[in-house]
């Protein structure tokens, strides 16, 4: 069995493709945000898949031990960890002496100072120049780790509380920090710390999801589609319903750049890929497509529905007993039908990231040459639809729906 992850559409959008496996073994895929490729200009339509390139890119000697946690590396990928190279704390009116210290992060508000957040940047220009006209870069996932420090406050005074990270819209010099609650240059939260929920009595590690921060600097779908890294900034939010982010607290403390231990310093790691992306010609317009809902079905399981696990197609044990698939929706309305006609559609590409071979022995015992087909799904009536929340083998019909071969066959990958 393989793992995928769509990134893109064929130009036939107004079908929903199903993806299928002719191999014995099976792979898996990490669901990602999904966008698809189509080019107007000409009737026919084409399909392939990314492939990936290893790459090389600079990253600290230094490593967690023992991990607390860490991204996992994807086949053919590259892990690699960042310190960050800014943390600077602001705080609105009433300030007092941790205004714009460099050598602690530190977040929220106590009595008789303003609400405090630290600003944080990180340099990823050495993975941002692997993203060129042919090549893309797939963060699969990161995380991001903080030390607490022992509070030396009154732990009456405290109230349980998550440190979020937020990105900044524009660069932190033209953001009004005089207002660091109700701010329009800070955007929703991306990710968030373990919450804290007694007063720290001792140094501890802890660690907060970074992969769709990240993914907003470094886009999946390449070069134009990132946003300015801005840096972003670690914010205060009490967890006690009612209580708002202004009202006084505990301060959580945490360990800054002048730390001379390196795994006590706030740092990223990332995995990621470097994959080879098709485009369209020179001359035509490219459109991208989202994907709106995306699942596994299980022959073996026909009346289960796997939302929110990864997408496996392929038979563990070989068998058509046991065969996994993967259904595909995109969102046609991101296809302007009175500006464009499918029939002028030159090239399109749905574009998957595979994760890894699963099950049966895994990439030790997968075949040298597995095959993917994309083909259209035909066995919903008129007025059937599906969704990744309810989609099943049984209710999609897959029973009535064979291995494509021939012209059923719309798209075909090798791995």
């Amino acid at each position: 069995q393989h793992h995928l992850a769509p990134q893109a559409t064929t130009s036939s959008s107004t079908t929903t493709p199903s993806s299928s496996s002719s191999t014995t073994s099976s792979s898996t895929t990490t669901p990602s945000s999904s966008s698809s490729t189509t080019t107007p200009s000409s009737s026919s339509s084409t399909t392939s898949s990314s492939t990936t390139t290893p790459s090389s890119s600079s990253s600290s000697s230094s490593s967690i031990e023992p991990p607390i946690k860490q991204c996992e590396k994807p086949l053919g990928g590259t892990r690699v960890e960042k310190w960050a190279t800014t943390t600077t704390v602001y705080m609105e009116d009433p300030t007092d002496d941790d205004n714009r210290i460099t050598d602690e992060g530190v977040v929220g508000k106590t009595k008789g100072s303003g609400v405090k957040v630290t600003y944080v940047t990180i340099d990823y220009d050495d993975i941002l120049s692997l993203q060129n006209e042919t090549h893309d870069v797939w963060v699969y996932e990161s995380y991001m780790f903080l030390k607490i420090k022992e509070s030396t406050e009154n732990k009456k005074d405290f109230i349980p509380q998550v440190t979020e990270i937020r990105p900044l819209v524009k660069p932190i010099g033209s953001v009004d920090t005089t207002d660091l609650v109700d701010n329009k240059d800070i955007e929703e939260p991306t990710g968030e710390f373990k919450e804290i929920t007694k007063i720290p009595k001792n140094d501890k590690l802890t660690y907060a999801e970074f992969t769709d921060t990240i993914q907003k600097f470094i886009n999946p779908s390449g070069s134009p589609y990132n946003k300015d890294n801005n840096g972003i900034v670690l914010v205060n939010k009490y967890t006690e319903e009612g209580v708002k982010p202004d009202e006084d607290g505990v301060s959580i403390r945490y360990y800054g750049l002048d730390e001379e231990d390196e795994k006590d310093q706030p740092h990223i790691d990332i995995c990621y890929k470097v994959v080879e992306v098709k485009r369209c010609e020179e001359g035509t317009e490219e459109i991208v497509m989202r994907v709106e809902d995306v699942v596994t079905v299980d022959k073996s399981k026909p009346d289960t529905n796997f939302n929110g696990d990864d997408l496996t197609v392929g038979s563990p044990d070989g068998s058509t007993e046991t065969e996994k698939r993967v259904i595909i929706k995109f969102n046609k309305e991101q296809f302007d039908t009175e500006k464009y006609d499918l029939e002028d559609i030159t090239n399109a590409w749905i574009h998957l990231t595979f994760e890894d071979f699963v099950e049966n022995g895994g990439r030790d015992e997968a075949s040298p040459k597995n095959k993917i087909v994309v083909s259209p799904l035909t066995t919903l009536k008129n007025n059937e639809d599906w969704d990744e929340n309810t989609a099943t083998w049984t209710n999609t019909g897959m029973d009535d729906m064979p291995t494509p071969e021939g012209e059923d066959v719309i798209g075909t990958v090798v791995i």
